[in-house]
């Protein structure tokens, strides 16, 4: 039986939400039905070292980030020749949607595929250039893709806002590998001893890149007030760029109440091992969130998460932890001092029950089976 041959296009391999989704999705789509060629417009990322692991080309153009749309980007595009191979385009985040969606169209017969992960945008905080793609994408929607695939229903309502057609889209919530992450009884003691905390302390864990969408400004501006309230407190930050040497973090721990109780560990590749050391997660996001692999990774680690009202936080969280409003120090500091108050016991319960509810209606191979059977359903 002939492939199906898929060509992705991705705007950058970095860590992060989207490259996470397709590198889940080539290590388990059924390789006798589907071969995959990626092609990453900026640089090669740590991603794509795995990609390369699994046997699948990866082709980098190393354009800037900055430099994105452009002729020039559209032209080194066109004169590719993974192009000449494909059954499918499928797109990953704006600048690929709109670049890659306009070549593919122009040199090949392939059906193109968008891949939408972002809900909404910022007028202050995003970067002019993306707000500008994406209004192009949503112009271009009638005659570029065949389908446009969205991780949450958040997402598709923001784009249809936006003037995508919204015929086109297909919702395809991320999956989560349950048997990766998972409960682990001895990691709450190994990042103690890392990071020299006391036995009785609480551990609140937080897992984001630095970037306006995070919002660690209202982070650090609540740890403020409940490491003045409760003295057992620590967060543990996580993310690129997070660090005790960058500017923005050096003026905010400088703060009295935040001295020993706040601890930088910039990016780690052994977060399977961290989750877990978490009393519990949170995740303080202003705008812009899907469906947040941090979350469905925190609780399938049987860790109970805490989190902004922004994408499908709540459709995730559910009644297994809180979700607050965005952008409010004071919601935020109310509600992890409300965890911090509950038992050990009470905790470790919403924790399992977290679990649970992602083995139950987010499972990585019920997400795979959905591309699958889209990508079929499309060459048919």
């Amino acid at each position: 039986m002939k492939k199906i041959k898929i060509l992705h296009i991705i705007t950058g391999l970095n860590t992060g939400g989207a490259e996470g989704v397709l590198l889940r999705n080539l290590k388990l789509m059924d390789s006798n039905t589907f071969a995959h060629y990626v092609l990453c417009l900026t640089n090669k990322g740590p991603v794509a070292s795995e990609i390369e692991a699994l046997g699948i080309p990866v082709h980098s153009l190393g354009i800037r980030r900055d430099g994105l749309p452009s002729p020039g980007t559209l032209l080194r595009l066109l004169t590719h020749p993974s192009y000449k191979k494909a059954d499918i385009v499928q797109t990953w985040m704006y600048h690929a949607d709109l670049v890659g969606g306009i070549a593919a169209k122009l040199k090949s017969n392939a059906k193109v595929v968008w891949n939408i992960r972002q809900s909404t945008l910022s007028n202050k905080h995003s970067k002019k250039l993306t707000i500008f793609t994406a209004w192009s994408c949503a112009l271009l929607s009638k005659i570029i893709p065949t389908k446009i695939i969205c991780g949450s229903y958040a997402a598709k309502g923001a784009h249809i806002n936006m003037g995508y057609v919204d015929t086109k889209f297909e919702i395809i919530p991320n999956g989560f590998d349950f048997e990766h992450f998972r409960p682990d009884k001895t990691a709450r003691a190994r990042l103690q001893e890392e990071l020299g905390l006391p036995d009785d302390a609480i551990i609140v864990g937080n897992v984001a890149r630095l970037d306006p969408q995070k919002d660690h400004q209202t982070l650090l501006s609540a740890a403020k007030t409940i490491c003045q309230q409760n003295e057992k407190v620590h967060f543990v930050l996580y993310g690129d760029k997070v660090n005790p040497d960058h500017p923005f973090f050096a003026e905010k721990l400088s703060s009295p109440s935040l001295k020993g109780r706040c601890h930088l560990l910039g990016m780690r590749s052994d977060m399977t091992s961290i989750y877990p050391a978490f009393d519990f997660l949170v995740l303080c996001s202003a705008y812009g969130e899907g469906a947040p692999n941090v979350i469905g990774e925190g609780m399938a680690s049987g860790v109970p998460c805490i989190a902004t009202d922004v994408g499908d936080s709540f459709r995730m969280i559910g009644e297994t932890g809180k979700t607050i409003p965005p952008s409010n120090p004071e919601a935020l500091s109310s509600a992890v001092l409300e965890f911090c108050q509950m038992p050990h016991s009470e905790r470790t319960i919403l924790g399992e029950k977290a679990r649970q509810q992602i083995i139950e209606r987010f499972p990585i191979d019920t997400m795979v089976r959905q591309y699958e059977n889209l990508y079929r359903q499309i060459v048919r």
